[in-house]
């Protein structure tokens, strides 16, 4: 039977080899790295939303006092105690209470989106557009 395989290649088969691990390495370093991104954006993502809880509570009870000292503002204009003013003063400070309190509440569910995205979620509609694309061409 012949050999067909050269007995001397200088080093080609040492060098490739070298090659590979030094693909090998690089992989292994990006990787490691979006691991560390996930981590971080979760982590990220858990102290946003602890943070939006915390003053979307104070939002609350500011709105709860702001809520009484409207109505309580309307009882003592009813009863002649003071001026309309006063009535929609009270009603103007819980009307913007209301509005802050609301947005705080996007603010909550926009870190309940990304806390998702950052756990991987999403990734089924990704795939979803990328075989589409493949389809139409």
């Amino acid at each position: 039977m012949p050999v067909t395989a050269p007995i001397f290649t200088a080093g080609a088969i040492r060098g490739q080899v070298e090659f590979a691990e030094t693909q090998k390495q690089e992989l292994v370093i990006r990787y490691m790295q979006v691991i560390q991104t996930a981590f971080r954006e979760v982590d990220d993502s858990l102290v946003d939303q602890k943070q939006t809880k915390e003053q979307l509570q104070a939002l609350g009870r500011r709105v709860g006092a702001l809520g009484e000292y409207a109505r309580l503002a309307q009882l003592r204009f009813d009863n002649g105690y003071t001026s309309y003013l006063e009535v929609l003063d009270a009603n103007r400070s819980l009307f913007d209470a209301e509005l802050n309190y609301s947005q705080t509440k996007a603010t909550l569910f926009r870190s309940f989106v990304n806390l998702y995205k950052a756990m991987g979620g999403g990734w089924v509609a990704e795939a979803d557009k990328m075989t589409e694309a493949k389809a139409e061409r």
